[in-house]
């Protein structure tokens, strides 16, 4: 829950109080553990109220997948029903088209407890749906809810798991000296609790720490007379050579480790060279934002595959058989053999194209939006040793994960345009790696598989000089362990070595 959502809850709902209390839990208490793995992350503490938010220990408030609060609100003494309908009504405002499900209903511990689900198709302040479990409790004292929130559609062992979670949610009083146990578990209950809610303030994040490396200058040996255009994509081969596309002569260049010029190739093909993938097999893909096309060359340069059609967009040719383009982002090749093909750079519609190894379409992925599984210039594509796929969706400043079917999972907020990705692997712990160049913020950063960022690189950032970017538009790293950012907008490509 945002902040601005929760202030309005509060001042509505403590209204309700005819004489709301300021005091702390005294005997009356909530029995609510952080959940294991959890971390608390957020804490509002108001004279009338406690609001404690807890996260998955890899996520936060600014950016999570799941999350469990847990709100106290003192002396408010309405029936759990009454509560749900108010909150409904506040929750109609922020998320229109909301719907409501009870879950169960009675008394527990001599208490009324009411649980229910929520579903928001399209939270406002987020941009994105919400399903949420709730779980209100009227104290003799207090009225408590915990809620638990999920931003994709959970599993069934989760369902499981924090149905007995909700379940082991309950409200009881010290003062009842009739039940022992029952006092035991109230003064556990508070010291558990106390770990939720003393008063702390919100810090903004650490910086990330710096990544071991320095810029320096850009080693690549052009033949006489040749510069590059718009720098848009490099990747490696097997053997450790570098191709290099951009929008000047010979589009695709080949270097070899030491940046010595080897070949070039592809003048008459390319309007808009964009996109540039090598596969397993060397087979080197590249896209064509402007004619609309995908090429697929193997290992001499001879082209052996395109798709598309030059010059036509839409869904089909005419013709029927050959599925059709409009402005293809990227090609990349899955661990399986499909061929994913990226779609929309501001003008067509933001989806994805799957193909079988012969290039036969299968199906489409997505569409325009904010949603789940719904993109806004799809950009750069890569994928785990599990298979799953990592998708730039720039203009929505996020990496979705997709299954390699295209069900959505999972999203991470990147702020700002994330567009080139590079999966690494450590060769010891087998751990894995995502490299983004972070489009026109011109930040390079590494991050885990959950999107968190754990390093950053010194000194880049925007500019015209040795480190800075007019766009970091895509990345990757050498089998030296070196790192390669095209730029296409300072028309070079930018090396980093271990410092």
């Amino acid at each position: 829950m945002r902040k601005d959502v929760i202030k309005v809850i509060l001042a509505a709902l403590l209204a309700l109080a005819a004489t709301a209390s300021h005091a702390q839990l005294q005997n009356e208490n909530l029995l609510a553990a952080l959940p294991p793995g959890y971390k608390v992350d957020f804490q509002l503490k108001d004279p009338k109220a406690i609001i404690s938010e807890m996260v998955p220990s890899a996520e936060n408030v600014h950016a999570w997948t799941e999350m469990v609060t847990v709100q106290i609100f003192f002396g408010l003494k309405v029936a759990p029903g009454e509560f749900r309908a108010r909150l409904e009504k506040l929750w109609g405002d922020s998320c229109p088209g909301s719907t409501f499900h009870t879950v169960g209903s009675g008394s527990e511990n001599g208490y009324p407890a009411l649980v229910w689900i929520q579903n928001c198709p399209l939270n406002k302040q987020t941009g994105k749906p919400e399903i949420t479990w709730m779980k209100a409790i009227r104290g003799n004292d207090s009225l408590y809810l915990v809620q638990k929130a999920f931003k994709f559609m959970p599993s069934d062992e989760q369902v499981t798991a924090w149905t007995k979670y909700l379940r082991g949610v309950a409200v009881c009083d010290s003062r009842l000296p009739e039940d022992e146990l029952a006092g035991w578990k109230c003064r556990r209950g508070r010291a558990i609790l106390s770990a939720l809610s003393p008063p702390v303030h919100r810090t903004a994040p650490m910086s990330p720490p710096a990544l071991p490396y320095v810029a320096v200058p850009e080693s690549f040996k052009l033949p006489p007379g040749v510069n590059f255009g718009g720098t848009s994509g490099i990747a490696f081969t097997s053997k450790g050579t570098m191709f290099v596309i951009h929008r000047g002569p010979m589009p695709l260049m080949e270097f070899d480790a030491d940046g010595n010029f080897m070949r070039g190739f592809g003048d008459g093909m390319f309007d808009r060279p964009h996109g540039l993938r090598i596969d397993a097999h060397d087979n080197i893909w590249t896209s064509d934002v402007a004619s609309n096309l995908v090429y697929k060359f193997n290992a001499s340069g001879r082209l052996e595959m395109t798709l598309g059609v030059k010059g036509w967009t839409g869904e089909w040719h005419p013709y029927g058989h050959l599925k059709l383009f409009h402005e293809p982002n990227e090609a990349v090749v899955g661990p399986t053999g499909r061929i994913y093909v990226l779609q929309g750079h501001g003008k067509a519609e933001s989806c994805i194209h799957m193909f079988d190894a012969s290039g036969d379409f299968i199906k489409t992925i997505g569409k325009k939006g904010k949603g789940p599984g719904e993109f806004d210039l799809p950009h750069s594509l890569v994928f785990d040793k599990a298979g799953l796929l990592y998708v730039a969706d720039r203009n929505n400043g996020r990496i979705q994960v997709l299954d390699e079917d295209g069900t959505y999972i999972r999203e991470s907020s990147h702020p700002g345009t994330p567009c080139g990705l590079y999966m690494t692997q450590d060769l010891k712990s087998g751990d894995q790696h995502i490299w983004l160049a972070h489009g026109h913020t011109g930040e390079v950063m590494k991050l885990d598989l959950q999107g968190n960022v754990v390093g950053k690189m010194q000194g880049s950032g925007q500019g015209k000089t040795l480190g800075k970017y007019g766009e970091a538009h895509y990345i990757a790293v050498s089998p030296r362990d070196e790192i390669f950012v095209a730029d296409t907008l300072n028309y070079r490509v930018q090396k980093y070595v271990k410092g």
